[in-house]
């Protein structure tokens, strides 16, 4: 027997099953009928009419067509390309290396402040650090020094954190500050730029003790800051915010700096009475010991940089700090003196390392040490068939020897001074780097002059500028028209006033009138040369001549022409009263006359010229110096090599 739950369950089963049947016999019946009514409507309408065709149009060209730039594109997949306006164009964020590469084009076109102004507008995610340390470089560069630092302050007031390449932009361009007074407020900025610096590298440290940010590059800059503007103590503590060792600790960089504003520096603290190159001596010698302890982990340390600043700084000390840089040449250069073994070298030699080394040799007056380092570095170069590194400038050491050596008394320098130049032309030829220069003559002239010695001067000119000397004498039958043998560019140097004064002298000094005939047929020769027609003959060595060469060296620089060219016309108004002595005016050639209206201007001009505003240019000075620094230097020297003496010996076994 059946419940009364289970009756009601099956009927409800049973209502699930018929009233969807229903349903859809019901919907079918429906659309029956709406077909019927569809069929009896379509039966009774009238045909529907057809529509007019509209005239055939020609076809438009293409310059025709007019662009629909407002109808956007029905095709999904260029949608997002369409031109209909800003709201269907898709938005592209600036990125920071498009802001830089703006900033950038805006700089180098000297819009700078439009390029500050760029930066500062644009939207945060826009820029990073490397795009404001690209800002910071053209603000350096272009020197707007209060521009820079004011941007390196807003860019920490946006929330960037200066890099280490913000701190070395910043240093590198405060180190290019010529002129620190105009620019006071500047050192506060680099001091506490510094501060900054130290605060950094520490948190890097926390993070990571060799972190690839850690650099002491600014450490360099700001050590030329402190020199400028006389800060050496500071410029020492420097050294002690480095570490001993790592990422942080000073470079080669940094040393050589330290070392370059050492030898430069002219001043010390007040109250201070200590000779201020001896104390620069001191202090490199210490500097030179904290370096080489270093170098035992970092052999790079020592560089060519630092030794040329090291070796300056020794060649003003005291004459044992001079001797110490000789032993110091000597262990880490290789070169020996006479006698000596040379050892390896610890370090390349390069061009400018050899220059320190040769003055220092000139320096000390060691004139003789100067030639021999010279000749034993062309003797290694031609046995290992190398590359040598002697060039011109080391040449004209050379020849600076000679000449000094000659106003000391020795004989035969001048004999020397040829040699060396006829073997510059020689060897040039064969590609060594020796060709001889405008100073190069001036040396070896000056050489001859002091040695009294007019064959070797007249040699020397004939060298110079390509001249035949005897068609300069008396009686010669090229008297009229002087040979001049072609010369390549730059291998024909006329003598400029420095030269002429040195020929006028040698002439003088060697006390025959032939000789000095000579001479003033050559001065004349050479005048017309150097004149090109803006003056007369010797009009040119007369006055100041504004076309003279500029020389690299310091023997004949732009304050010491007025110098020589009033030394000309003492010469020549002194080498004119020997020639024209016993003449009678009467009797006289035309070269005599002309000779005769020369010698009376040369006096005018040292009548009406007033006294000089200049010193004595200094390859006019005595080279040995006084005789208390004679003394004092052999006493030293002589101190030196019996303590050397007394030094124990190994012993023997």
């Amino acid at each position: 027997m059946i419940s009364a739950s289970s009756c009601s369950t099956l009927r409800a089963a049973r209502k699930l099953v018929v009233e969807p049947l229903a349903c859809l016999e019901h919907h079918r019946a429906r659309v029956a009928l709406l077909s019927q009514q569809q069929r009896r409507n379509h039966t009774h309408s009238p045909a529907p009419e057809q529509p007019r065709r509209r005239p055939a149009q020609p076809i438009p060209s293409t310059a025709q067509l007019k662009p629909r730039a407002n109808r956007p594109s029905t095709n999904p997949e260029f949608k997002a390309n369409s031109t209909s306006g800003d709201s269907e164009r898709p938005k592209r964020l600036l990125e920071p290396y498009v802001l830089s590469r703006r900033l950038t084009n805006l700089a180098t076109e000297g819009r700078l402040d439009e390029a500050v102004d760029m930066l500062q507008n644009s939207p945060l995610d826009a820029s990073n650090v490397k795009t404001w340390n690209t800002l910071l470089l053209h603000c350096m560069t272009e020197k707007r020094f209060k521009l820079g630092y004011k941007l390196f302050t807003d860019m920490k007031r946006r929330g960037f954190k200066p890099d280490a390449r913000t701190y070395e932009v910043l240093f590198n361009g405060f180190s290019r500050i010529q002129e620190w007074e105009q620019h006071t407020n500047q050192f506060k900025n680099a001091q506490a730029l510094w501060k900054g610096f130290l605060q950094y590298i520490g948190q890097l440290k926390q993070t990571n003790p060799n972190h690839k940010d850690i650099t002491s590059n600014p450490a360099a800059f700001y050590i030329m800051i402190l020199s400028a503007n006389k800060e050496y103590n500071a410029m020492f503590d420097v050294l002690d915010d480095l570490d001993q060792e790592g990422p942080f600790a000073p470079g080669e960089f940094t040393y050589a700096k330290l070392f370059n504003a050492i030898a430069y520096r002219t001043q010390l603290a007040p109250g201070d009475k200590e000779k201020v190159t001896y104390r620069n001596a001191s202090d490199a010698k210490l500097l030179w010991k904290d370096l080489t302890k270093r170098a035992v982990k970092n052999p790079d340390l020592i560089s060519n940089y630092t030794i040329v600043y090291f070796l300056k700084t020794m060649m003003k000390g005291r004459p044992a700090d001079q001797l110490y840089a000789f032993d110091f040449v000597r262990d880490y250069l290789g070169l020996s003196k006479p006698g000596e073994e040379a050892p390896p070298r610890r370090i390349e030699l390069v061009p400018m390392t050899l220059d320190a080394v040769l003055l220092l040799c000139l320096s000390s007056q060691k004139y003789r040490l100067c030639i021999h380092y010279v000749q034993q570095i062309i003797d290694e170069a031609s046995a290992s068939a190398g590359q040598c590194v002697v060039d011109h400038g080391h040449m004209d050491r050379v020849l600076q020897s000679y000449a000094s050596m000659t106003m000391a008394g020795s004989v035969g320098e001048s004999d020397r001074a040829v040699a060396t130049i006829e073997w510059m032309h020689q060897y040039c030829a064969l590609g060594w780097k020796v060709q001889p220069q405008a100073s190069t003559y001036g040396w070896g002239l000056m050489a001859c002059w002091r040695g009294g010695d007019w064959a070797s001067a007249a040699r020397i000119t004939e060298l110079m500028t390509g001249c035949h000397a005897e068609d300069f004498v008396d009686d010669s039958p090229n008297l009229t028209s002087p040979r001049l043998d072609g010369r390549s560019k730059g291998r024909m140097i006329v003598p400029d006033a420095r030269d002429m004064s040195c020929l006028l002298r040698a002439a003088l000094a060697s006390g025959e009138v032939a000789n000095m005939r000579q001479c003033l047929r050559m001065a004349t020769f050479f005048g017309d040369l150097r004149s090109s027609g803006r003056a007369k003959s010797m009009d040119v060595y007369l006055v100041q001549d504004s076309h003279s060469r500029n020389l690299t060296n310091t023997i004949a620089t732009k304050r010491d022409e007025s110098f020589y060219s009033m030394k000309v016309a003492s010469m020549l108004a002194n080498v004119l009263t020997r020639v024209l002595e016993g003449t009678d005016s009467a009797a006289d050639t035309p070269e005599m006359a002309v000779w005769r209206g020369l010698k009376a201007k040369a006096k005018k001009i040292l009548r009406e010229s007033a006294k000089p505003d200049h010193g004595t240019p200094s390859s006019e000075l005595q080279p040995l110096g006084s005789a208390e620094g004679l003394e004092a230097t052999e006493r030293y020297v002589d101190y030196d090599l019996a303590t050397r003496s007394q030094k124990p010996g190994k012993i023997a076994r």
